[in-house]
């Protein structure tokens, strides 16, 4: 599974730790690093309407981040300046998560039973297939324990589930209808002959030759259309898939990203149905037959294509959303500048005074 599959895992909300909702501001330019008093803890660093990210909060936060960042290497020791920018980065990450959860509570909605442990599974077993812990990764997203992140799923899952359902059947089919040409309705296998001068390829057949054996293809099917055409691409076909995976080319859309030439796309798409073959095709590669493995059903495309709408949907509710919060927005960079209760300021280097020429 690609890693980018993981993102959609994750929920909307989680990736805010990686991208702040509001605009940073500038750090404390003072020359002297001060140390927060203990009462400083309830104090609001970041507040916007009725959400408050409390000092405590951060500065945990911001604990468990350099705990993690030291097992990997215990040299590791930030500036204060920069310190006071991740407490920062960390204070927008945990108000807009707040504000997902805030919308969520304004838009309920009844997920189905077990919805997020289901997505919690796939999480996992997407981490493990590409041989990352669950654990580690959810550490990595700001120090969240498994109940917080659950949390901030739940919250997620529970606002595209609202805006789904408020996504017409005609606006999805619509959309659908715009995509079809880019979506990947058709899997196919195939044969492939090629000849002398095709790139990359090293045939030393004529092109009549390669011809006639993709015509002979097409005699062979029409005699017997059960015969083994995947065992036959293993023994004869030039293409990789042949050897590897018996012609299997899996699935491809008529246009767009991943398509395959203009030539075997179009002729592809104009197979009937699941085990058609179409005649022989030419394309700058050499000679193929194609066979129709399996179709995707417009329904199958449906429920991702409404989730992808109410995704966009999320995106101009949470637009609105920051632009009304940032207007509000209340930062307390004093105390953000600030090093965590118990910690010692560095201590600032002595410059050497300048000596005096003794020369007379």
């Amino acid at each position: 599974m690609k890693t980018g599959r993981l993102a959609s895992l994750t929920g909307a909300a989680v990736c805010l730790f990686a991208c702040p909702l509001f605009a940073a501001e500038p750090g404390s330019t003072a020359e002297e690093t001060q140390v927060a008093p203990a009462e400083a803890a309830e104090t609001a660093v970041m507040e916007a309407g009725d959400i408050k990210i409390l000092a405590k909060d951060v500065w945990a936060l911001e604990k468990c981040i350099l705990e993690n960042i030291r097992k990997t290497d215990a040299s590791i020791d930030p500036k204060p300046q920069e310190r006071a920018m991740l407490r920062q980065q960390l204070a927008q990450a945990r108000l807009g998560i707040a504000l997902i959860q805030k919308l969520a509570r304004e838009h309920p909605a009844e997920l189905p039973k077990d919805a997020v442990d289901k997505r919690m599974a796939q999480l996992e077993e997407a981490l493990k297939n590409n041989k990352v812990n669950m654990r580690e990764f959810i550490m990595g997203k700001g120090c969240l324990s498994v109940d917080e992140f659950r949390a901030v799923t739940t919250a997620g899952m529970t606002l595209e589930c609202a805006l789904s359902q408020e996504v017409a059947d005609e606006d999805v089919k619509k959309a659908f209808e715009q995509r079809a040409p880019q979506l990947k309705l058709r899997r196919c296998s195939h044969v492939l002959y090629t000849y002398q001068g095709v790139p990359n390829m090293t045939s030393t057949r004529t092109k009549e030759e390669a011809r006639k054996l993709a015509e002979d293809v097409v005699a062979k099917i029409k005699a017997d259309p059960k015969f083994d055409f995947a065992q036959l691409a293993r023994e004869t076909s030039d293409c990789p898939s042949g050897k590897n995976s018996g012609g299997d080319l899996d699935f491809s859309p008529r246009k767009g990203e991943g398509q395959m030439v203009d030539a075997f796309a179009e002729a592809l798409y104009k197979l009937p149905e699941v085990g058609a073959y179409s005649d022989v095709v030419e394309t700058q590669f050499g000679f193929h037959v194609i066979k129709l493995t399996e179709m995707r059903k417009a329904e199958d495309f449906m429920p991702v294509i409404r989730q992808q709408m109410a995704q966009q949907k999320i995106g101009k509710l949470l637009q609105q959303s920051m632009g009304e919060n940032q207007q509000q927005l209340k930062t307390n960079r004093e105390l953000l500048a600030m090093l965590p209760p118990g910690e010692k300021p560095p201590v600032k280097e002595k410059k050497d005074a300048p000596t005096k020429d003794a020369t007379p």
